[in-house]
């Protein structure tokens, strides 16, 4: 018989999306993606060349034949896997390409099913370990609840003969996965050992209860990370005003299976002509339906749940995607189910929803009628009425098994309950990244249940937030253990439950935030970490020792606290406590913020002290020093007495102070006064600290000087703020300056016949080369340029320097006279955030002379900088321009030892005396800018070391090739100290700056002079200092004549 249906395509203007049905939309406009996730996918095959997929898959694995060869799928056949995993995962490309759910996150993806010759599937266990979430979108066609099975006769009875024994694969679905089926094992084992949330597939045959590995946790009650989802069309649902959500009969698909046995852990996403990846291309997309589909919607959100709360486990990720379900939802009279039953003959299963079908069967026949509105189907050349066609090809066995005590004996027609079909709700990403909304006791187990001192039993459900802070801001209640939503026969099935309140339990650091209206029963124990309550929770609440209860919420009944108890979010409000407050335990503390002029109270019924000290808490803001605080405990005063100690907990910069009555001895309880701390704003080698202080007394400071203070005072940041207000930089920057760091270049420049350009590297100052004579005996003068280069490291800042010069020299019988002009710029960046921009420019001379038995070394040397000092402190970057001027000297005497033919040995000894001049200057208005007093220093040090090179004459050049060690001793000058004060108010202080007493340069040259007299020169030396380091690039060239 063959069938054609004829379909008809109405415009559904009101109809919504997938990602709007589930609100997916919304939550990737908050920013969630998925991102750093990894799930995995169980399927056939992937196609990683995709664009919505190449970059997302990880890793892949499928069967092997027994030779270990791995099957190569065939992407055109095996197109399943891709379609799932893009939309679970697939990239975002853009607005107008379909994308995943969790398009931030990656797979990991495995092929499951033998093919041919590859029957060795892979070791799924060991592959999926190390993933949160596993997409399953298969199964096969047994049904446990019903004890029937898909065959060639229709739906039958599950069991089976093999080799002539007879065994039934329903009555036992665990004893067979453990024993047969490799891979659902391996899933078990996952979510138990790992935590792992496996998601199935519910099914596609129309069947009223899922598929045999979608319903395993109703026949073990441990495997809890264990979702079954049905498929929705979103196309035939719409959004009322009011936010509900209106079902039409095909809102259900009529293939999806529902979740009878399974409701407990069951929910539904959209699963019908859903657009993704066709893996038979590398860029087009197809559209495909199936519980196959809807099983990756919950996958991908399940990702983005992770995401949120990467402290979750599997199986709290499931309780939340289950609470959040929506279940605002109207659902249809009724639905039709297309059976595959194993036949080629569709059967159908009329579905009346929470409530009785009619017993007549015209009145049915009118419900069909009025659902189809006159599609017809074309059965053998006859056009026939498709509610007709329903009608005659009703399933029977669903029936049979359904229709037993009920008042329907209608044969295809049955009533299911809507959670039967919805499972706990349809899925909604939106809520479900708020957090937890129903704390169900159907999903705990009996190690859940626990008698907390006075409480009666009670099963808690308990989140440990290890170390995260987390915020689940829903209304969360409470469902408790409901025996007809379990099988009897469930193994490891909780025997306590019943009739128990449900209470929240937090572990672990971090802090969890609550900020609904909770309206859960049992008691709310805070063992570990933080809960800042933000809204209310109905019983009452025990703190435990180091524990912390804060917030601005309302605890319903009692408040035992014997760890932290901190009302207020560090905002001045209150924190209500509708019974009795305690306290107890040395430890044991209720701490109080206050402001000015307001503080946080607990506020309770009653107040029973026994222990325990009362703390209060200044919030980061200025005050007023020596102005006494009002301190408002209300009720609580009554019980100050009570309290071992009444303390108040200083900040950085201030003491608070309990002002004493009239007679100076007993405390007033309610008034408490700020001081400064002696040594508040104290910086080492400066007196600024002072003048912070006597700044920080007067009480003229505009609002912007008051906000600073405050920060400051609070210990925000302190280093920072105080180094940036120092602004010594351009103190540690003197190395730019430093002369004997300069000579010392052009002392190693005089050492060789080629080492010309040494003088021009930092301004330096010219000494003699004893070796220059031979080299230039037949030509009296030479010029040359050098650029050079050089970089700072230093603990308080990096920097560069670069600089060019032209240099003139002339030889005598017994000495060498050479002159520069030199012109640098360097910047430097200090890790407070400022920086110091300088152009420096220097007149250089430099002399020696030879007396035969030893070498006297001689220069001189004037320079000028222009700098500009940009500082940032409050608010607007603060600046100042000064200028510069350094003076130097230099004398030593060194000696030419040669050894072997081509080496010279010079041993060194010199002094260099340099003197600084820096002008006074003012920043420009600014909060903390500064005026700054002229600064004059001077400056000797002595230098020791030797030099040793290499000389190489050839027909067409002559080289010479260096290394030299010298170590530097400051003996004079080696603090740099300047006296500056506020611009805004006369407030005076010292700045110091040890210099660098110890110094160790090492470098190379390498040096050529040609016959046409020009000559070509390169040098490399390091500078080695306490928390410092300094690299010299230079090379020249020239020409003498």
């Amino acid at each position: 018989m063959k069938k054609f249906f004829c379909l008809t395509l109405v415009c559904k203007l009101f109809a919504l999306s997938e990602f709007e049905l589930h609100h997916i939309d919304k939550v990737h406009k908050l920013g969630y993606s998925g991102d750093t996730i990894i799930i995995g996918v169980a399927d056939d095959a992937f196609n990683q060349d995709h664009i919505s997929l190449k970059d997302k898959i990880l890793k892949s694995t499928y069967p092997t034949d027994t030779a270990g060869k791995q099957l190569i799928p065939d992407l055109k056949k095996s197109t399943h896997g891709s379609h799932v995993a893009g939309i679970a995962v697939g990239a975002k490309i853009g607005d107008s390409k379909p994308y995943g759910v969790a398009y931030g996150a990656k797979f990991y993806g495995a092929g499951v099913f033998p093919n041919g010759s590859y029957t060795q599937i892979p070791d799924i266990y060991n592959f999926f370990k190390d993933v949160s979430i596993i997409n399953n979108s298969w199964g096969i066609n047994f049904y446990p609840y019903f004890n029937l099975k898909a065959s060639n006769s229709g739906l039958v009875d599950c069991t089976q003969t093999n080799q002539g024994t007879s065994y039934n694969i329903c009555n036992t679905p665990l004893e067979y996965v453990m024993k047969a089926d490799k891979v659902a094992n391996d899933m078990m084992r996952l979510s138990k050992d790992k935590g792992v949330l496996n998601v199935f597939a519910a099914g596609n045959e129309g069947i009223l209860s899922p598929a045999l590995h979608a319903i395993l946790p109703s026949y073990d009650e441990s495997l809890r990370a264990w979702l079954a989802v049905g498929a929705l069309d979103a196309n035939e649902i719409t959004l009322e005003s009011d936010g509900t959500l209106i079902i039409k009969s095909q809102g259900l698909a009529d293939f999806s299976n529902g979740f009878k046995g399974a409701t407990n852990f069951s929910l539904v996403a959209a699963g019908v002509n859903i657009n993704n990846v066709d893996s038979s291309t590398n860029d087009k997309f197809t559209k495909k339906s199936g519980t196959s589909m809807a099983a990756p919607m919950v996958s991908g959100t399940a990702a983005l749940v992770k995401q949120n709360f990467p402290f979750l486990d599997g199986k709290q990720i499931a309780d939340i995607l289950l609470s959040t379900a929506n279940k605002n939802y109207k659902a249809p009279k009724f639905t039709v189910k297309q059976v595959t039953d194993g036949t080629n003959q569709p059967k159908f299963l009329i579905v009346y929803i929470s409530q009785d079908p009619p017993r007549i069967e015209d009145e049915i026949k009118r419900d069909l009628k009025q659902l189809y509105n006159g599609i017809q189907v074309q059965v053998n050349g006859q056009w026939i009425d498709y509610s007709d066609y329903i009608w005659d090809n009703r399933d029977s066995a669903q029936s049979q098994k359904l229709n037993t005590s009920t008042i329907s004996s209608i044969n295809g027609v049955v009533r299911v309950e809507k959670e039967e079909l919805f499972g706990q709700g349809i899925l909604d990403a939106q809520k479900a990244l708020k957090g937890l909304s129903i704390l169900d006791a159907n999903r705990l187990s009996d190690q859940d249940v626990l008698k907390y001192e006075q409480e009666p039993n009670t099963a808690y459900y308990t989140i440990n937030t290890a170390g995260y802070d987390a915020e689940f801001s829903n209304d969360i209640s409470q469902r408790k253990w409901d025996e007809s939503t379990h099988l009897s026969s469930a193994i490891n099935k909780p025997t306590h439950l019943a009739n128990l309140n449900i209470g929240l339990s937090k572990e672990g650091e971090g802090i969890l935030i609550i900020s609904g209206q909770n309206t859960y029963k049992g008691a709310t124990l805070i063992k570990q970490g933080e809960l800042k309550l933000k809204g209310k929770v109905k019983n009452n609440a025990y703190v435990e020792q180091k524990a912390i209860l804060s917030g601005n919420g309302i605890v319903g009944q009692n408040l035992n606290n014997k760890g932290i108890v901190r009302p207020g979010n560090e905002d001045l409000n209150d924190l209500t406590v509708q019974g009795t407050y305690t306290q107890e335990g040395v430890d044991s503390k209720l701490q109080l913020d206050f402001g000015n002029y307001k503080n946080s109270k607990l506020i309770a019924k009653t107040y029973d002290i026994k222990s325990g000290n009362l703390e209060y808490i200044p919030l980061p803001k200025y005050y007023i020093l020596n102005k006494p605080v009002k301190i408002n405990l209300g009720d609580l005063e009554k019980s100050l007495s009570s309290f071992n100690h009444v303390l108040i907990q200083n900040t950085y910069a201030l003491n608070f102070d309990f002002v004493l009555s009239d007679d100076l001895v007993s405390i007033n309880k309610t008034l408490i006064k700020p001081n400064l701390k002696p040594n508040a704003y104290e910086i080492p080698n400066t007196s600024l600290g002072n003048a912070l202080r006597q700044l920080r007394s007067r009480a003229d400071l505009s609002q912007t000087y008051q906000e600073f203070f405050a920060s400051l005072d609070n210990g925000i940041d302190v280093k920072t703020k105080l180094n940036r207000i120092e602004g010594s930089g351009y103190l540690s920057t003197f190395s730019n300056h430093n002369q004997s760091n300069l000579m010392q270049n052009n002392m190693l420049f005089t050492l060789h016949p080629l080492n010309i350009n040494n003088f021009a590297q930092n301004n330096n100052i010219l000494l003699a080369s004893t070796y220059l004579p031979r080299i230039f005996s037949n030509e009296e003068y030479f010029w040359h340029l050098t650029p050079s280069y050089k970089y700072y490291k230093d603990k308080d800042f990096s920097g560069q320097k670069t600089g060019a010069n032209i240099s003139l020299g002339e030889n005598f019988s017994s000495g060498f006279l050479a002159y520069a002009l030199s012109l640098s710029s360097a910047k430097f960046n200090f890790n407070n955030g400022s920086d110091l921009k300088s152009y420096n420019m220097d007149l250089l001379l430099n002399y020696n002379h030879d007396l035969d038995f030893i070498k006297i070394l001689s220069g001189l040397g004037i320079g000028v900088g222009f700098n500009t000092l940009n500082r940032f402190v409050v608010e607007q970057p603060i600046e100042g321009k000064y200028k510069t001027l350094q003076t130097s000297a230099q004398l030593g005497v060194t000696k030419d030892i040669i050894l072997g033919q081509d080496f010279i040995f010079n041993p060194l000894m010199y002094f260099t005396h340099s003197f600084f001049y820096q002008e006074d200057f003012k920043e420009n208005k600014s909060p903390f800018a500064k005026n700054y007093e002229s600064l004059k220093h001077h400056s000797i040090n002595a230098n020791l070391g030797f030099n040793l090179a290499k000389n190489i004459e050839q027909d067409d050049y002559q080289a010479s090739f260096s290394t030299f060690v010298i170590f530097e001793k400051r003996i004079y000058g080696r603090t740099l100290e300047n006296k500056a004060s506020f611009v805004d108010f006369p407030i005076a202080f010292i700045q110091k700056y040890k210099l660098k007493d110890n110094i160790l340069s090492q470098g190379f040259n390498s040096e050529f002079l040609y016959k046409n007299n020009v000559f070509w020169q390169f040098m490399l030396m390091n500078r080695f200092s306490h928390n410092a380091y300094e690299l010299h690039l230079m090379s020249s060239v020239g020409k003498r004549f």
